[in-house]
């Protein structure tokens, strides 16, 4: 292992300057180095949907929602309530 690398580690001189410390933060802040561009800014833009106003399939939407959730709902309880029957004829069995 000896003599296939030969680096001398006792000086502090820096071989590559972007290796010093602290020298990433002044080179992202460089003027010359930051881009200008003409991307919107965070909710700087706006939905093509956003002109629309209430439509009737907005409308639609909602109630076939709502529709759906409170059925789901109705079957759930239906469902525990089925469950608790089952339970308790089972547990009466024995």
């Amino acid at each position: 292992m000896s003599g296939e690398f030969d680096i001398d580690f006792t000086s502090k001189k820096t071989t590559f300057p972007f290796l010093k410390k602290g020298s990433g933060k002044r080179m992202s802040n460089a003027k010359e180095e930051r881009a200008k561009y003409a991307f919107l800014k965070k909710n700087g833009g706006t939905l093509a949907s956003s002109y629309h106003g209430t439509t009737e399939f907005a409308l639609n939407r909602a109630k076939d929602v709502i529709q759906t959730q409170h059925r789901r709902e109705v079957e759930h309880h239906r469902y525990n309530e089925d469950m608790e029957k089952y339970l308790e004829d089972r547990k009466n069995r024995k």
